[in-house]
């Protein structure tokens, strides 16, 4: 696993692109989350060359449980990510690529499912179970059908959920308003033309947020598999 300064001094390129992404100036990239963790260095991301390593992430994943568990300043506490990097690779089945991984992962998981954790991906309460944490796997790609979800290379970004959980229990003011503020931006960016899965017509179901698609908007019957159960 890399800090963002070993990520700048290893892979410029890939620092390079994730800059220009988070930073550009048309603002394409709506969550002001990661853009503040990328630039108040707090993220920590993996790097896998065209096909991804499930140990290797999954080791990582076990590396950030770790620090996720040591005593941290508070900008760490409100801050902290990680990003999986996946280089000259572009992803042609959002839905079938994210719930693979998330299947893979769950298979080399040497702990147990949380028992308040639902491994119903089509619960509007389901979040992804891994090391005994609980992450948001958000997924970007270069041609993601989604224009916010575009981006240099593939990459997923497992956002921790105590992270979110410190910033609602002791920052809750600055919660609303960088939640506030990214559904500004993505409003700005498309106006009265947001993608299904961002509008009202939605499920709004987690695993709908993590893909960046709604595949009830082709078939109201579609039903996620059961993390553990089978492959799609």
């Amino acid at each position: 696993m890399l800090n963002t300064n070993q990520l700048a001094k290893l892979h410029i390129e890939l620092w390079n692109g994730l800059n220009e992404m988070f930073n550009s100036k048309d603002k394409i990239f709506p969550c002001l989350y990661a853009i503040s963790s990328f630039n108040k260095k707090t993220m920590y991301f993996g790097v896998s060359n065209q096909t991804i390593s499930i140990e290797d992430l999954a080791n990582d994943l076990k590396e950030m449980s770790l620090l996720l568990d040591e005593k941290r300043d508070e900008k760490s506490k409100t801050f902290n990510t990680y990003i999986h990097i996946i280089q000259n690779h572009s992803v042609e089945d959002v839905r079938k690529f994210l719930i693979n991984l998330l299947q893979a992962l769950h298979k080399v998981d040497e702990k147990d499912w949380l028992e308040n954790a639902t491994k119903d991906i089509n619960s509007p309460d389901f979040e992804f179970c891994f090391n005994s944490k609980l992450w948001f796997p958000v997924l970007l790609t270069p041609n993601h059908p989604s224009t916010i979800r575009r981006s240099p290379f593939t990459l997923i970004a497992f956002q921790p959920s105590v992270t979110f959980d410190y910033n609602k229990q002791t920052k809750s003011e600055f919660y609303q308003r960088m939640r506030t503020s990214i559904h500004c931006r993505v409003d700005d960016f498309y106006g009265e033309g947001r993608p299904y899965y961002l509008s009202n017509k939605s499920s709004g179901k987690n695993i709908v947020q993590f893909i960046g698609a709604d595949l009830s908007e082709f078939d109201s019957n579609y039903c996620y598999p059961v993390i553990g159960e089978c492959d799609v």
